[in-house]
């Protein structure tokens, strides 16, 4: 029943692509947040996009809790939706919450439409403290706008748990989006070398 309650209010909301293939893409961005809501006892969502560079369990202790983290953000606006975990009743609520800011809202007009991105960042600001934010995923617009250059990347990339190889990120430094597997192996492998205990590898 939550499924089609949950579904039923999707339809009602504008979705970034609206009449394009794209709409369903942002649709599904939101059901995802119930699927992990529905898994026994929640854990870790991570888009595929998001990459380690470093032991991932160093983020473990964080999320013991169980309280909800997002781990990539937008500085003073709120958390991207790359990288996230919580317990099963945290990611329920998170799923609603993030679902009801789309539908009791009109969209930034700087957009005209919703993404569960923009609505996790709208909810932030009305809701302060609804989520807690944590931001070890790094954003690879600086890394990949120049050549790799040991001190320089690696000074890109310090404190950053994994990179964030997103669409956005990827068109603003000029490379096509069908490069990006490559562009993503080519970093990593870079970093893994390069830049001491920044590394996928221990």
């Amino acid at each position: 029943p939550m499924y089609s309650d949950f579904v039923g209010k999707l339809e009602y909301i504008k979705m970034i692509g609206h009449g394009s293939p794209r709409e369903r893409y942002n649709q599904l961005c939101f059901i995802r947040w119930l699927a992990m809501a529905s898994s026994d006892g929640g854990g870790f969502m991570s888009d595929y996009d998001v990459l380690p560079i470093e032991d991932v369990s160093l983020i473990g202790p964080m999320a013991a809790s169980g309280d909800f983290i997002v781990f990539d953000a937008v500085k003073n606006w709120g958390g991207i939706p790359s990288l996230m975990a919580g317990n099963q009743d945290e990611w329920l609520r998170m799923a609603l919450a993030v679902l009801d800011t789309a539908y009791e809202n009109t969209p930034l007009e700087e957009w005209g439409a919703w993404s569960d991105f923009l609505a996790l960042m709208e909810l932030n600001k009305s809701h302060p403290g609804s989520y807690r934010i944590n931001d070890v995923v790094g954003e690879v617009e600086s890394l990949l706008s120049n050549p790799f250059h040991e001190e320089d990347s690696c000074k890109e990339v310090k404190g950053n748990v994994a990179l964030h190889f997103s669409h956005a990120g990827i068109h603003k430094t000029g490379h096509r989006i069908e490069d990006r597997a490559a562009l993503a192996h080519d970093a990593v492998a870079f970093i893994s070398e390069h830049c001491g205990k920044h590394s996928s590898k221990r």
